[in-house]
């Protein structure tokens, strides 16, 4: 466990995602981890509005915050997703 660690919401609370604030959401992440997964949760929202994600500004993220970041991406297109 990290010396200092925040609480990441797998499924983010805030719009558009609207996760819920209970456990099974709450992840412990360091702090470093857990900005870079917000990060690139803005950079792709905003390559959805523009139809452009530049593979370069996501290579550099790690593994493990890129798998982060699909997991709320993909339950926001579950969300999404007409009935």
């Amino acid at each position: 466990m990290p010396a200092e660690e925040e609480i990441h919401h797998v499924i983010p609370r805030g719009a558009p995602f609207g996760g819920p604030d209970t456990d099974d959401n709450k992840l412990p992440l360091c702090p470093t981890s857990h900005s870079s997964v917000h990060a690139l949760l803005r950079a792709c929202l905003k390559a959805r509005k523009t139809g452009h994600l530049d593979p370069a500004s996501v290579a550099h993220y790690s593994p493990y915050v890129r798998k982060l970041a699909r997991e709320a991406l993909d339950a926001l297109d579950a969300k999404e997703a007409p009935p």
